[in-house]
């Protein structure tokens, strides 16, 4: 049996993929720690952020493939996130 140091590397061979899976992880984790503290409504959240509710939620259920690493970096940002 193989031995994997992240659940990425079991999906992924290339390890660039495997980096920028990594990186979409930790991004969406953060943000939706961040939404989710804030206490804000999914609508009010899609206001601030300028993205469709379907998108907020995507987020917050970690549909990691429906977003690219500049686009979670965007939301950070916009939420005032320290990265």
């Amino acid at each position: 049996m193989e031995k994997y140091n992240c659940i990425w590397e079991a999906i992924e061979d290339d390890p660039v993929k495997v980096q920028d899976f990594k990186l979409r992880s930790h991004l969406m984790m953060a943000i939706s720690n961040k939404i989710e503290l804030s206490a804000l409504t999914l609508s009010e959240v899609s206001s601030k952020l300028n993205i469709p509710q379907s998108h907020v939620d995507a987020l917050l259920n970690g549909k990691i493939n429906e977003f690219q690493v500049g686009e979670l970096t965007k939301i950070a940002d916009q939420l005032q996130l320290k990265l």
